[in-house]
């Protein structure tokens, strides 16, 4: 079959898996937030909303699908629009919920823009390792593009993870081009893709320090072609119009500023961390190497040891392994540790060196030929098993999706994604009224959920509804893993007795239920209530 057949197949799947995984998961923490921000800054032409907490680029590329749905943006008059930045939470939930549009459609366009763009990234993909190896390689680099369940969950959602990887990548591409060969375009293309990926996500000056050890080290060990400065002041000079266009022409320090307060906050607020049971503020120095171990698919963990060896990747290894290493260690030193997403840019090397190996592999003798079979398979079966639910996607080492909530939580398994989802299942259950703690921003209300909220963890506040479980078949308790293993509670054994029992139904791989009929349960919820005061609600529930 001819290779372009094959790349459109491999493209048209993921499309096609990326708009069912679209309209199964519902929005998710930060979503809201971002499309509100990228629409006021195309609709308003002023950078007000989530600007020091994300460079702007993503965020408008996900809201160009908007501008031509005619939506309305935050009247001025509204009493968050003065303080954009500390409601920005409210004002993201107010723009998808109180529209002319209905809040799906409006997610679904803007998430199906960071899918194009993720397609688009199939092709660089292709394109790059084609150039370092061949044709065969490309499609099996793309092939593992497509099926690795982590890629898929963040080219899915409006987040800037995946546009930081995409530009990472081809930018440092180019800039490695340009210390072997020079060359005008060259330049050119490394400038505007590197003002791309620093417009994108703050963790994307990054790629800076890598700039400056491929510079040195073909200073120092090989040889630099000419006109080099001429070339990288042209580098410089691209990225930074692309950076100032990003940020709609405004002043040139807001770049610098937004940085200066996310490294400041980063460093003085310290997030809580969850990692195989046990909890920190600012984490663990091997917390993203444990995510990669349990978020990569195990076929390209049992390569890794052999890509050093293999002379297509050793030729090119400052390009394929230098910025895996340098990404992962830098990372190791963060005190932010809420997701394996974060260490997304490391991806692309690692799948491009791994279409490299395992293509060569494939001309050698019968047993390797099938062990590249064996191991294409196994990715493309631990994609297909996980389906929709790939933000939950784990490893065979930790048991699957299934089991992933006893290693990490948070935006690595429960990220609000699943109130669509328990809609569904109340529904054939045939109730819609449940005591819940859910992890996230969505509105439960839209989806049709009536609840009394206990424990919520979300930037909004949300007003539940007086709930009558005796009218009700089934009488449910719903928790987010994250909430169910007491990450962002003070009390990390708030729901310890709840734990110890079997929930009906894991939804969405992410929100547990439980049936308070069931004696434990309903014992400990009675406690439980108890203990925060609510002795009438907790006789309501004992007479159950």
């Amino acid at each position: 079959m001819p290779t372009k057949i094959i790349l459109f197949l491999l493209l048209l799947i993921h499309i096609a898996t990326g708009i069912h995984t679209i309209i199964k998961n519902s929005q998710t923490y930060d979503e809201a937030v971002h499309l509100a921000a990228g629409y006021s800054y195309l609709k308003t032409g002023k950078l007000d909303m989530n600007i020091y907490d994300h460079p702007p680029i993503a965020k408008i590329i996900a809201a160009l699908p908007l501008m031509f749905l005619k939506l309305e943006f935050i009247p001025k008059s509204h009493p968050w629009y003065p303080n954009m930045h500390a409601n920005q939470y409210r004002l993201g939930d107010y723009f998808i919920h109180h529209n002319r549009m209905d809040a799906e459609k409006i997610l679904f366009a803007g998430r199906l823009m960071m899918l194009l763009l993720s397609a688009a990234f199939c092709v660089w993909i292709f394109l790059i390792t084609k150039k370092l190896s061949d044709e065969v390689s490309a499609v099996i680099s793309v092939f593992i593009y497509v099926f690795y369940s982590s890629i898929i969950a963040n080219s899915t959602l409006v987040t800037t993870d995946v546009p930081l990887a995409f530009f990472f990548f081809v930018s440092f591409y180019y800039f490695w081009n340009l210390m072997k060969d020079g060359g005008i375009k060259t330049a050119m293309a490394a400038g505007i893709f590197l003002g791309l990926a620093l417009s994108s996500k703050f963790s994307g000056v990054m790629i800076l320090p890598l700039f400056f050890i491929l510079f040195f080290y073909f200073f120092f060990f090989k040889k630099l072609p000419g006109k080099t400065a001429a070339n990288l002041t042209l580098v410089s000079i691209a990225t930074s119009l692309i950076l100032w266009a990003s940020y709609l022409f405004s002043s040139p320090n807001m770049y610098y500023e937004g940085l200066t307060r996310i490294l400041k906050s980063a460093a003085e607020t310290p997030r809580a961390s969850f990692l195989f049971g046990k909890y920190s503020v600012g984490g663990w120095p091997y917390y993203f190497v444990a995510t990669f171990f349990l978020k990569t698919p195990i076929p390209l963990l049992a390569v890794l040891p052999f890509l050093p060896f293999n002379k297509k990747i050793s030729k090119n290894w400052i390009f394929l392994l230098l910025p895996v290493v340098f990404y992962l260690t830098v990372s190791s030193f963060s005190k932010i540790q809420i997701g394996h997403r974060h260490i997304i840019p490391v991806y692309p090397f690692l799948i491009c060196s791994v279409g490299i190996l395992m293509g060569d592999l494939l001309r050698k003798n019968i047993f390797l030929k099938a062990a590249v079979f064996l191991s294409l398979f196994w990715i493309a079966y631990g994609f297909v098993k996980t389906h929709p639910w790939h933000i939950s996607y784990f490893n065979e080492i930790a048991g699957g999706h299934e089991n992933g909530y006893k290693f990490l939580l948070d935006s690595n398994i429960d990220w609000g994604q699943g109130l669509k989802e328990l809609s569904i299942y109340l529904k054939s259950e045939n109730t819609n009224h449940i005591y819940f703690s859910y992890f996230g921003t969505g509105d439960p209300h839209y989806y049709g959920i009536k609840y009394h909220p206990l424990g919520f963890v979300s930037n909004l506040p949300r007003e539940g509804d007086e709930i009558d479980l005796t009218k009700m078949p089934r009488k449910f308790f719903a928790v987010s893993a994250t909430n169910l293993y007491a990450n962002y509670y003070e009390d990390k054994e708030i729901f310890s007795w709840l734990r110890k029992e079997e929930p009906e139904e894991i939804i969405a791989a992410s929100i547990f239920i439980f049936d308070l009929q069931k004696p434990a349960v309903k014992e400990g919820f009675v406690d439980f209530l108890k203990k925060f005061g609510m002795t009438p609600e907790a006789e309501k529930i004992r007479k159950l």
